[in-house]
């Protein structure tokens, strides 16, 4: 009889995103992907020309929070939570940008 054996104790752990903090956000951030690919098509943003237009918006919202707004008011679905427009804009940066040469 074979002894049960799988190499992957270096890959990641997608069950992992049950125990990280802000599953709500997540939810929240996957509602405001589905928004977004209902107003400008689903994967849309794959093919925006300059990354940096994300790393604008991130920003713009990071400042509405920093000056307390905590809800977005000007989408096309009603008021989203900026952290959720911070975290989405988040990982479209880190799925766009060129990897770390080093």
């Amino acid at each position: 009889m074979t002894t049960f054996r799988k190499n992957d104790a270096d890959k990641p752990r997608w069950t992992g995103l049950v125990l990280l903090p802000g599953q709500d956000a997540l939810q929240r951030t996957i509602w405001r992907n589905e928004h977004g690919a209902a107003q400008y098509g689903r994967d849309n943003w794959r093919s925006v020309p300059d990354p940096t237009r994300y790393t604008d918006a991130l920003l713009r919202h990071s400042f509405a929070l920093c000056r307390g707004e905590l809800l977005d008011e000007h989408t096309a679905y009603g008021p989203l939570h900026h952290t959720d427009a911070v975290i989405w804009n988040a990982l479209a940066l880190s799925e766009l940008l060129p990897p770390d040469s080093t």
